[in-house]
């Protein structure tokens, strides 16, 4: 009698309870004690009583309330820890918590439920990452291992679209990926070294027909010789939009015949520096295109430094244009992004451009900090007066100059466009340099008559060096000034380490500013969008 229950517990570890046999964790609770209680007080054999206790927390932690949560929240719970974010970078041995979803699978591996549960929801396995590093034994374990986390996880995501990601890429794992490339909507295939595997690439893609977004990166050794319609073949991905390859390869991209593509991004280095800017004068302009230029981690020999190269005038119809740099963690790779940037201003001219963007790329060593992008001011005004900005520039994002530039220059360059729109600017993090962004620059946006009267979007990652006072001024004369435009959006972003400031909280600075008399009627007017968005150190 006392044990009765038993069978039910094993009716339950194989799946979900009967929802008439429990009706919450309570009652469950009070029964099993019941148990337990008559067993002690019938002084139940050792077995029994050994069987009832071994039994108990199970059977109370079967209905834990986890148990009783419906499929959809479970699917979002599993969604959370499903995807995989890109590493910062790829190490000398292969990441197989990565290639066999590892995160994914200990989830599954939890109880009954959730691994059919996990199996059941293919949106979970649609992410699948190989690394051509274990292809190169063919037959070996590595391989066999490989190919089955692959197959697997294409066979539980049915029909779902594919976001495949291939590292290493060589011509085994390139193989493997094929059947499922026409499923993919999004494909990453970085780094293709070898001129044969290129051509091998080339030759096995075929129609594309969801491919959305892509990235292909490639060596400067697979370039060479390659044929002219090396990159033909995304002509057959009628639904790309996004594109991102080495500048060895910008010059094969055949944009003509890539109709959606809306936008472009290209890595370069010193060498290949031209190379990605020329192409600018066939792109289309309804391309947003982004170059990102990484300096050389040792000074470059006599004669071959940023100095030497030469790029010749561009006249490009694009509408916008951002230049990022990375790897600026010493003078040498900071004076090549200075000649750089320069030498890119002084070549293009831009008389249809809308948006520009100056960006700080990622780093090669997150834990260095990296220096300041250099700002190339007389050689932005010189390409200001060639391209005509008064009249179409309408974005300028400076976040990636924290630190050199000066408020007189930018002062300069705001006198000078007059239809800016947006703008978006940002202090240097550390305290040892003076803020931009300070009561005198936002009294200069203040002013009246305005400086760029268009303004109805600014952006201020900041320090908060400044008197709210001069903020309210600066909203309360901006949201005058665009309420024909619609409202003055104001996004403030705190820079990290800046929590605490004048004695106070940055949440009560931030409450204390929008109960202003003047900023709780602009935003119940609905003149004035405003956001603010605080970072603890």
């Amino acid at each position: 009698m006392a044990l009765t229950v038993l069978p039910q517990l094993d009716q339950i570890s194989n799946g979900t309870p009967p929802l008439g046999f429990v009706a919450s964790r309570e009652s469950t609770t009070q029964d099993a004690t019941e148990v337990l209680q008559t067993l002690y007080i019938s002084g139940g054999a050792p077995g029994e009583l050994k069987t009832a206790n071994y039994h108990y927390r199970p059977y109370l932690a079967l209905f834990a309330p986890i148990r009783t949560l419906p499929r959809e929240v479970l699917s979002e719970i599993f969604a959370w820890a499903a995807p995989m974010s890109p590493p910062t970078a790829y190490g000398s041995k292969v990441d197989w918590a990565r290639v066999e979803k590892r995160a994914l699978r200990r989830l599954a591996s939890v109880c009954s439920v959730w691994h059919q549960l996990i199996r059941s929801f293919p949106t979970l396995w649609r992410e699948i990452e190989v690394d051509g590093r274990t292809f190169l034994g063919r037959g070996s374990a590595s391989d066999r291992r490989s190919r089955r986390y692959f197959s697997t996880s294409v066979q539980l995501a049915r029909e779902v679209q594919l976001d495949v990601r291939v590292q290493r890429a060589n011509k085994s794992a390139l193989e493997v990926v094929r059947p499922s490339l026409a499923r993919c909507k999004h494909l990453h295939i970085a780094t293709i070294q070898a001129p044969q595997d290129l051509a091998y690439f080339s030759s096995l893609a075929g129609d594309l027909p969801f491919l959305t977004s892509l990235r292909f990166a490639t060596g400067d050794a697979a370039t060479r010789n390659a044929a002219p319609d090396v990159l033909a073949w995304m002509e057959k991905a009628p639904e790309l939009r996004d594109l991102s390859v080495a500048s060895t390869l910008i010059g094969y991209v055949p944009f003509q015949g890539m109709h959606k593509l809306r936008n472009l991004t290209t890595s370069t280095h010193l060498e290949w520096v031209p190379a990605a800017v020329v192409p600018l004068a066939t792109m289309p302009s309804c391309v947003a295109y982004t170059i990102l230029f990484y300096p050389t981690l040792t000074p470059p020999e006599a004669g071959m430094g940023a100095e030497s190269i030469s790029i010749p005038p561009t006249i490009s119809q694009v509408t916008a244009l951002t230049i990022g740099v990375g790897n600026l963690h010493n003078e040498h790779t900071w004076e090549q992004a200075r000649v750089v940037l320069q030498k890119i201003l002084d070549a293009l001219t831009l008389p249809s451009l809308q948006s520009l963007r100056f960006e700080k790329s990622e780093s090669n060593n997150p834990a260095l900090k990296p220096l300041p992008i250099p700002w190339p001011h007389t050689h932005f005004l010189n390409l200001y007066a060639r391209s005509s900005f008064a009249t179409h520039l309408t974005s300028l994002d400076l976040l990636g100059l924290d630190r050199d530039i000066t408020i007189p220059q930018l002062e300069a360059c705001l006198q000078i466009l007059p239809a800016l729109e947006r703008l978006a600017i940002a202090d240097p993090a550390d305290a040892n340099h003076r803020p931009l962004i300070s009561s005198w620059l936002l009294s200069l946006l203040a002013r009246t008559p305005l400086l760029v009267p268009a303004l109805r979007a600014l952006t201020l990652h900041t320090r908060l060096d400044f008197h709210d006072a001069i903020l309210a001024k600066l909203v309360l004369s901006r949201s005058c000034a665009a309420t024909q435009n619609g409202p003055f959006a104001c996004h403030l972003r705190v820079l990290r380490g800046y929590w605490y400031r004048e004695g106070m909280n940055v949440g009560l600075r931030r409450e204390s500013f929008l109960q202003r008399a003047e900023v709780v009627a602009l935003l119940g007017e609905g003149r004035l969008g405003f956001s603010w968005l605080s970072l603890e150190s």
